[in-house]
């Protein structure tokens, strides 16, 4: 009887479960309100960027506004509480950019893409997203 070599088990073992990462965290979106992820950012920061800090999420909430920032980039505003972080989506295709003209005030979006927390563009407050697809309610 043939010994099956220990070191290709190992292999093949770490291959199967960096795979099963790679697949659970590509397909676990997390999917939170407007109001809940402000609140979570305006009353615990460190909390809130160890759940959704460069994590792929889905956002509902209303529109607020959607404006070009700095006269170059059109961006995406969903309403918030008025103590909490205002929550920005910045577009990453045209296509999206385009759609989201559409849209008005007080329309219900959901908004998937990459959570940027606080820090990322300090150049404007609040919550970051980087928006992959964006759809009506």
């Amino acid at each position: 009887m043939k010994k099956k070599h220990p070191l290709l088990r190992f292999i093949v073992f770490v291959v199967i479960v960096a795979t099963s990462y790679f697949i659970y965290d590509k397909y676990n979106v997390v999917s939170i309100s407007a109001e809940d992820l402000a609140f979570e950012f305006t009353h615990n920061i460190e909390n809130a960027n160890d759940k959704y800090l460069n994590k792929e999420i889905k956002v509902t909430g209303e529109v607020k506004a959607l404006y070009k920032l700095m006269n170059t980039r059109q961006v995406l505003e969903l309403s918030t509480p008025n103590d909490g972080l205002p929550i920005i989506g910045f577009f990453k295709n045209k296509t999206d950019e385009y759609e989201a003209q559409k849209l008005r005030e007080a329309d219900m979006v959901t908004v998937k893409g990459v959570c940027l927390g606080t820090s990322a563009y300090s150049y404007v407050k609040g919550i970051k997203i980087d928006v992959e697809s964006i759809s009506k309610e």
